[in-house]
């Protein structure tokens, strides 16, 4: 039996939390590397529960349609496609939003990521229920998903590498990470030359007692 799913799931959360752990593993690796890990780790992130929530034996979107392995294929690159326009509307909004306001950078990047991620991955739910036929069975327009995607992966890359760039110096704490409280370090104590103590004093002589005058009569 095929479990049919509205347009909101609580899959939704394991790419909001798996965000969080990306925001903060990026952190912590140099460039390009970065900018990379955050594309591919962020892509599959929105895609891990759009497969869940269409692929899955439990909840197959096209099982009624007896998909064959080229239409399979062809549904995933479909999915694959979704998830890379919204990491790039996610990222668009990021970016947006930060050069809008700029008080907007005290705001935890995975927050600014839900934000848009959540009505997108709803939208995205909602077209996909409304033309399930078409999403299974269709196989048209494959050179413009390609051209997309290229696109797609092109922005990705430019806005996150200048949305990783506007974070470059911001450590969150743990306690604070959802709302981006960033940490300020003081500036390290510079150490003061050592005290040189001054020469031990150096005791006078003893005073020799003068000998005893004789009296001589």
């Amino acid at each position: 039996m095929v479990e049919k799913l509205g347009i909101y799931d609580n899959f939704i959360f394991v790419t909001i939390l798996l965000k969080f752990l990306i925001v903060a593993t990026v952190k912590r690796i140099n460039e390009p590397m970065d900018n990379i890990i955050d594309f591919l780790s962020t892509t599959f992130a929105i895609l891990l529960p759009i497969l869940i929530r269409t692929m899955s034996p439990r909840c197959f979107m096209c099982k009624e349609y007896n998909i064959d392995w080229k239409q399979n294929i062809n549904l995933l690159f479909k999915l694959f496609r979704n998830s890379l326009l919204i990491n790039l509307l996610c990222c668009i909004f990021t970016f947006s939003v930060t050069k809008v306001s700029p008080s907007a950078n005290k705001l935890h990047p995975a927050i600014l990521f839900s934000i848009a991620f959540i009505p997108s991955y709803l939208f995205n739910n909602w077209y996909m229920e409304k033309n399930v036929e078409k999403t299974c069975k269709e196989s048209k327009n494959m050179l413009i998903n390609m051209l997309i995607v290229i696109v797609a992966i092109g922005g990705i890359y430019f806005l996150n590498k200048m949305n990783i760039k506007k974070n470059i110096g911001i450590k969150y704490s743990p306690i604070n990470i959802g709302f981006g409280k960033s940490i300020t370090g003081v500036a390290p104590v510079t150490m003061t030359a050592p005290i040189t103590m001054a020469a031990p004093t150096t005791m006078a002589a003893p005073t020799t007692m003068a000998a005893p005058t004789t009296n001589y009569r």
